[in-house]
């Protein structure tokens, strides 16, 4: 879609990715970038976050921390700060635990795609969002918006993607991953 409406950034960077990790890499270099993109703090299957979000997560005890320093921000205090979070988070985890504040699971209940679909289906259809209601504009930042998104012409995308896979094919090969 980004790529139809001329929005590649994106679209370049997932196309380098995908193509990183099922083509340019060894099995043992894709599997470590794919990785390298996680976090999973329970180690349960399932339990993983992306590691940017993690870390959104942990800045924002970081800068309520160097908040409370107010005037006395130095590196060394700052320092101090951070090194500190991770026995304060098991501190603040131990307390949940004897308290019985256990998290949220982020699970929703249902385990059938097909009946999820179905209720927000019912959803849409219920509000009529499908209809043209005199009064509602709609979204108009897309007016070029093809309707039909499934009557897209992809040949351009994938001459584009190919042009793209050309150019890595030169800069990416390893000649001595192929000995």
């Amino acid at each position: 879609m980004e790529h139809h409406y001329r929005h590649t950034k994106y679209a370049y960077l997932l196309l380098h990715f995908f193509a990183k990790v099922l083509a340019l890499l060894s099995k043992e270099e894709a599997a470590r970038l794919l990785n390298n993109r996680f976090f999973n703090s329970e180690g349960r299957r399932g339990g993983n976050k992306p590691l940017d979000l993690e870390m959104e997560l942990l800045n924002f005890p970081l800068n309520m921390a160097l908040q409370s320093v107010l005037g006395n921000l130095t590196k060394n205090s700052a320092q101090r700060v951070a090194r500190s979070l991770g026995t304060l988070e098991t501190i603040m985890n131990g307390i949940r635990k004897d308290l019985a504040l256990n998290k949220k699971s982020g699970h929703h209940g249902t385990k059938d795609p097909e009946q999820a679909v179905n209720i927000i289906l019912k959803d849409l259809i219920d509000g009529n969002v499908f209809l043209h209601t005199p009064g509602r504009c709609g979204y108009p930042s897309f007016k070029a918006f093809k309707q039909n998104v499934v009557q897209l012409d992809f040949r351009d995308f994938f001459k584009w993607a190919h042009d793209h896979f050309t150019t890595w094919k030169g800069i990416c090969e390893n000649p001595q991953r192929n000995n």
